[in-house]
């Protein structure tokens, strides 16, 4: 049910928190790799609104491509509460990949 999905647990802050650091961590490693490359990419981590801040980097920076990542919550859970990913899609000026993110 949404309700259980949404109600309060002590440990989840703890959990959400863990996981923004580990994930900056790895966006920070795939930022360094990309520089060495010399490919010209840059890495983004964004917070709040999402859709709007990627659009607005991709327009500003004047992005040829993008890549995301997915958690693949689920239709359901995607019309309930939308996705970040179709949101920069359905609106992208320029090509777009969208692939899993591993839960590892």
């Amino acid at each position: 049910m949404m309700n259980d999905y949404y109600a309060f647990d002590p440990g989840a802050m703890a959990t959400v928190v863990a996981g923004e650091k580990a994930s900056a961590r790895k966006l920070k490693a795939l930022g360094q790799k990309v520089a060495q490359k010399a490919t010209g990419g840059t890495t983004l981590r964004v917070s709040i609104p999402p859709v709007a801040t990627i659009r607005a980097k991709a327009k500003s920076s004047r992005a040829v491509f993008l890549v995301m990542g997915s958690r693949g919550h689920g239709a359901m859970f995607d019309l309930l509460v939308g996705s970040t990913a179709h949101g920069v899609l359905r609106k992208a000026r320029c090509p777009a990949l969208v692939g899993p993110v591993s839960p590892r």
